[in-house]
C-alpha cells in the first residue's frame, strides 16, 4: 500500500518524537483539563449536523480496536495500546489497516497540538466516537499510556477474513484475555458497519438495517439473515457457535444489556499492554450519552424508516411523507393519521475499512444515565476473562 505524502510526513514527525513518554501521573491523579478541550474538538469532528456520528467517529473507534487488538499474552506489559498503529509507518500500511490513514493524520495532529500522547489520543477518541453516536455507551477511559513507534508483531493478531471460523476467532481473543461471550459483545460493532472490501461489487452495504444507530438490530439481522444487509460468514459462525451463540442471541432486543457488555469489554481492550501505574480516569471528559434516537431497534423483518442520517420526519397530524435520508441514514417516518411512508434510504455513511467487519465503522447506542455502565479499573496489565 502506498502512503500519501501527508501521512508520511505526519508519521515521520511522530516517530521522531516517539521516545517522549506521555504519562498522566504528573496530573496528581486528576484528569488533565486538556482532555476536556480535546473532547470538545472531537465532538465537532465526530458528530454531523443530523446528530449521527460520522465517518471520522467510526474510523476512530476502529483505530482503537486495531491499536490495542494487536496485543497477546506473549507480549506482556508492552505492545497493544501504544500508538504504534499511527507511529509506525510499516504497521499503518498493513492491509488490515486500510481506511485508517486519514484518521491517523487527524488524530496525530490533534495529539501533537494538544501536547498529549498518541496512544492516549487513539484510546480516548475510540471511546469518544462510541458515545458520540446516538445511543452510544459511556466507556471508562483511562489516560497515561506510553507511546511506541515499534510496529506490533505482524503475526495475524487481528481477525483475518470475513469467513473465519468461530474457533479461530474465539481462540484469537482468548489469547488477549477475552471470553467467547466477550467476543459476542464486541462483534456487535457491526451494528453500524458497512463493508467495502469483502465484496467490492456491494461496497457500502450495511451490516444491519439501521447503520447510523448503535442498536441491537445487528444481532436480529444476523440470526435471521436479513436479505437487505451484508452478513459476514464469520459473524454467522459466532452467532451459531455453542460458546458464543447463546450470548449473541441474548442481545436481540436487549439494548441495555448489550450496552453494558460492550462498554465493559471495550474498556478492558483499551488497556491491553498498558502498565497500570500512573493511569488517571478521564471518563468525565467524554460527552454525555444520548439515550433516544428515532428508528432504533426495529422489529425483526421491519423495514427501516426513521432517520439515522438526517432525513426530516413527516409533519405531525396531516400525514406528510417522511423526509429523504441524510448521509448514512434513512428517510423519516410519515406523520400520524394517513401519513405516507418514510422517505428512501440516504447515501451510505463512511466506509468500514479493514477485511473483517468488526473493526469497522459504528453507529451509537445511548441508554439512560442510570443504566450507563462504567467498567471497574483493571488491576492487571491484561484484562480478566
Amino acid at each position: 500500500m502506498r502512503i500519501s505524502s501527508t501521512l508520511a510526513v505526519a508519521l515521520a514527525t511522530t516517530v521522531s518524537e516517539a521516545s517522549v513518554v506521555h504519562r498522566a501521573a504528573d496530573a496528581g491523579g486528576v484528569c488533565p483539563p486538556i482532555w476536556t478541550q480535546i473532547s470538545k474538538q472531537l465532538t465537532t469532528m465526530f458528530v454531523s449536523a443530523d446528530g449521527q456520528c460520522n465517518h471520522d467517529a467510526r474510523t476512530a473507534i476502529r483505530a482503537a480496536f486495531h491499536d490495542c487488538g494487536t496485543w497477546n499474552q506473549a507480549q506482556g506489559p508492552r505492545g497493544g495500546c501504544d500508538g504504534s498503529l499511527f507511529l509506525s509507518a510499516e504497521e499503518n500500511a498493513r492491509v488490515e489497516n486500510r481506511g485508517l490513514q486519514d484518521i491517523a493524520v487527524k488524530l496525530t495532529a490533534l495529539a501533537r497540538s494538544s501536547g498529549v500522547g498518541v496512544a492516549d489520543m487513539i484510546a480516548f477518541a475510540g471511546a469518544h466516537g462510541t458515545v458520540s453516536c446516538p445511543l452510544g455507551p459511556t466507556v471508562k477511559t483511562m489516560i497515561g499510556r506510553i507511546d511506541s513507534a515499534r510496529p506490533a508483531p505482524n503475526e495475524g493478531l487481528l481477525p483475518g477474513n470475513s469467513s473465519e471460523s468461530a474457533d479461530s476467532i474465539i481462540s484469537l481473543f482468548a489469547d488477549k484475555g477475552f471470553s467467547a461471550p466477550d467476543v459476542a459483545a464486541l462483534i456487535g460493532a457491526h451494528s453500524s458497519a458497512q463493508q467495502f472490501f469483502v465484496d467490492p461489487t456491494r461496497a457500502g452495504q450495511a451490516q444491519d438495517r439501521t447503520p447510523g444507530i448503535w442498536d441491537v438490530d445487528y444481532y436480529a439481522d444476523t440470526v435471521s439473515r436479513t436479505p437487505s444487509v451484508f452478513t459476514f460468514q464469520s459473524d454467522m459462525n459466532i452467532a451459531s457457535d455453542p460458546r458464543s451463540g447463546p450470548t449473541f442471541k441474548s442481545f436481540i432486543g436487549q439494548q441495555v444489556n448489550w450496552n453494558k457488555a460492550f462498554a465493559d469489554t471495550f474498556s478492558r481492550m483499551m488497556l491491553l499492554g498498558v502498565q497500570a501505574n500512573g493511569l488517571v480516569d478521564c471518563t468525565s471528559a467524554l460527552p454525555p450519552p444520548r439515550d433516544n434516537f428515532p428508528g432504533a431497534n426495529l422489529p425483526v423483518n421491519a423495514a427501516p424508516g426513521a432517520p439515522s442520517g438526517g432525513g426530516s420526519s413527516g409533519s405531525s397530524g396531516s400525514g406528510a411523507s417522511g423526509g429523504s435520508g441524510g448521509s448514512g441514514g434513512y428517510g423519516g417516518p410519515g406523520g400520524p393519521g394517513k401519513g405516507a411512508p418514510g422517505g428512501p434510504p440516504g447515501f451510505p455513511g463512511g466506509p468500514m475499512g479493514g477485511p473483517w467487519g468488526m473493526w469497522g465503522g459504528r453507529k451509537g447506542l445511548a441508554v439512560a444515565a442510570r443504566d450507563v455502565h462504567v467498567a471497574p479499573t483493571p488491576a492487571a496489565v491484561s484484562p480478566s476473562t
